[in-house]
């Protein structure tokens, strides 16, 4: 059994200038969209951004993270081996990958912490799943590396 305690996703600080220039892209969105006759969807863009900003602003919460025989426990969601494909330790990000196999959500993200050793995961998975490399979402590091 391996556990840890980490964050459900990395911290990101933004800057003034972030809030600014993104602000700045959803205003001439919504200004442009208001120009050619779709209020609608610049309201609903400018809420968007609204929620944005607010969620953004929240610390990201402690989650621990619990790997043993029935599976991988992320809080209090277990994800059986039985509804697992495959797994992935990438090093570089320092996060698990698992392969789901439901259709919704079929890839879990799990950040690593300092302390756990990447070869203890590696060894207690392989016991019922295959190792197979994955890599994040492309989407997914684009957002990340906007700032989202």
């Amino acid at each position: 059994m391996i556990e840890w305690q980490t964050f459900e996703h990395a911290p990101v600080q933004r800057g003034a200038d972030w809030y600014f220039a993104t602000g700045l892209i959803v205003v001439a969105l919504a200004a442009a969209l208001i120009i050619f006759g779709n209020v609608l969807l610049a309201a609903v863009i400018i809420i968007a951004f609204i929620l944005t900003v607010a969620a953004g602003r929240k610390e990201p919460r402690q989650i621990r993270v619990r790997i043993d025989g029935e599976g991988v426990l992320i809080e209090d969601h277990l994800y059986p081996y039985d509804n697992l494909e495959s797994f992935f330790v990438d090093k570089d990000r320092e996060v698990l990958l698992l392969k789901s196999k439901k259709v919704f959500m079929p890839h879990i993200v799990v950040m690593l912490a300092d302390y756990v050793e990447v070869g203890d995961i590696s060894e207690v998975l392989e016991e019922n799943l295959e190792e197979e490399e994955m890599y994040e979402n492309v989407f997914e590091l684009f957002m990340e590396y906007l700032g989202f």
